[in-house]
């Protein structure tokens, strides 16, 4: 057997330990992006101060995250040079590779004046892409991001692509152009950009398009070349007058569960199930939010395969932004034995955090709350009824929230029956073994603390475990009874108390 030293033994050590991943901040511990880097290896993170930094950057491979300290609006990139995307993603990183919370100003390249993806993989979120545009005439494509070439795998969520410049004939697709890689393009804000489709997929890309809202971009919306695979779902289009969707003869192009409102289909596009041409009632004001108000028939009108976020209802919604439906009813529920019981609930929330809201609480004696009464208006919580439930009878409730933006919501309703108070023998125990023929019974008394209620008992005393005949003591005001005559000796009892 061969003999290890003490060097060979050191290196197979080490090589049991995995390297751990280590954050990088700029400009703290590198003074540039590009130098933090560089300075990076695979799994690292580069963290981003905010500031505004002329920059065009290459990932040069690697798999790292990229990342602002405090978001988009805070961290502004723009370009070093007007020819150049301001990031370029093009040498073969994986989906790890990630780019998360900047403001993309002013972006100009042939392809993707924002972010160049060539033959790589990427994961894009929590962006803005500002004033972007793609020059070179009937070249140029890719405002905001281009994904380009067949092993690009690019996931795109949770960004705003707004105020493209394409519109002057400069190029195509301020949002996103996608020629021949696989893209999801998730959640999304598409807003106000001004070039000939703002999301344009070729050759043989295939693209899901899945909750966004695409709202007010003159030049249209989506525009399918042959040959491509392109899935339309859960969006909102709104005021996109040249087109929502167009589309010459792509391989599959499948158009369900989305609301157009000013925004036709052209040519090859042909819509599929679920959709809608109503308005989606949005939140509105200055600037304009483009959220669901309470109410809107958006709601629960996406594609019901489609998986629902933590914080929505019982069916994905239209468009980017779920309405917040995170709220519960607490107590009571099941058997309740008091009868002014407290009535308790969550806040609603979503998922950036709690919603401002009001509440109110229904009560009825049947779940269709054809009667009911209805609590005041309440910034709390918490109610307590002020008059007394009925004892022995069933009860449905519910809560209505109101949002401060508006509206209403209705939540699920939660059945509760008012019971009676459970008594607990004490005296005599169970199996016990008594030396006297004329014993004390004695049991915990009850009463509701939520009101001034008081209790009369009779004890239900059997040699028969069924109680079918017994004899029943007089009503008693106190939890505690003896035997007015002589139990037989050596005979088994059972007793238990009515209140």
């Amino acid at each position: 057997m061969r003999k290890l030293t003490p060097l060979t033994l050191s290196f197979l050590l080490l090589l049991s330990f995995p390297l751990l991943a280590t954050t990088i901040r700029v400009p703290q511990d590198q003074p540039t992006i590009q130098a933090g880097i560089n300075a990076a290896v695979h799994g690292d993170t580069v963290l981003v101060a905010p500031g505004t930094y002329s920059v065009n950057i290459n990932f040069n491979g690697k798999n790292i995250a990229l990342k602002s300290e405090v978001g988009a609006e805070e961290t502004i990139l723009t370009p070093a040079s007007n020819n150049t995307s301001i990031m370029r993603v093009v040498s073969g990183e994986d989906t790890t590779a990630t780019i998360d919370g900047f403001r993309f100003l002013r972006g100009s390249a042939i392809n993707g004046g924002g972010i160049l993806f060539n033959n790589s993989k990427g994961t894009v979120v929590n962006n803005i892409f500002d004033s972007c545009v793609a020059w070179g005439g009937n070249v140029g494509s890719g405002g905001g991001v281009a994904c380009m070439g067949t092993l690009a795998r690019v996931r795109i969520s949770n960004n705003v692509f707004k105020n493209g410049l394409g519109g002057n004939g400069t190029g195509y697709a301020d949002a996103l152009y996608c020629s021949g890689a696989t893209v999801e393009f998730f959640r999304n804000l598409v807003i106000n950009n001004t070039s000939a489709a703002v999301i344009l997929p070729v050759s043989q890309a295939n693209i899901k398009i899945i909750n966004n809202v695409i709202a007010h971009n003159p030049g249209g919306a989506i525009s399918c070349a042959s040959g491509t695979v392109v899935d339309v779902r859960n969006n909102i289009f709104f005021d996109n007058p040249f087109y929502g969707v167009h589309a010459y003869t792509p391989i599959a192009l499948t158009i369900d569960y989305n609301d157009f409102v000013s925004s036709p289909l052209l040519d090859g596009a042909r819509a599929g199930v679920g959709n809608l041409s109503v308005s989606p009632q949005f939140v509105g004001g200055t600037p304009f939010d483009y959220h669901l108000q309470a109410g809107s028939p958006c709601i629960d009108a996406g594609d019901p395969a489609t998986e629902v976020p933590p914080f929505g209802g019982s069916r994905v919604d239209m468009g980017a932004f779920e309405f917040p439906k995170t709220f519960s009813l607490i107590i009571p529920r099941g058997n309740v034995p008091l009868r002014k019981p407290q009535f308790v609930w969550s806040r609603l929330r979503d998922s950036l955090g709690f919603v401002s809201a009001s509440y109110q609480v229904v009560l009825a004696s049947n779940c269709d709350f054809s009667i009911a009464d209805s609590s005041p208006v309440l910034q709390d919580t918490v109610w307590k009824v002020p008059y007394l439930l009925n004892r022995n009878q069933n009860y449905c409730w519910k809560a209505i929230i109101l949002p401060d933006t508006g509206g209403a919501i209705n939540s699920d309703s939660i059945a509760f029956r008012v019971t009676n108070p459970a008594l607990m023998p004490l005296l005599p125990v169970n199996n016990d073994t008594l030396g006297m023929r004329r014993p004390t019974f004695k049991w915990s008394g009850i009463s509701d603390t939520s009101i001034p209620e008081s209790f009369t008992y009779r004890v239900i005393l059997s040699k028969d475990l069924s109680f079918a005949t017994a004899d029943t003591s007089p009503i008693l005001v106190q939890a505690t009874w003896k035997t007015t005559y002589s139990l037989d000796a050596g005979t088994p009892y059972y007793w238990k108390v009515i209140a």
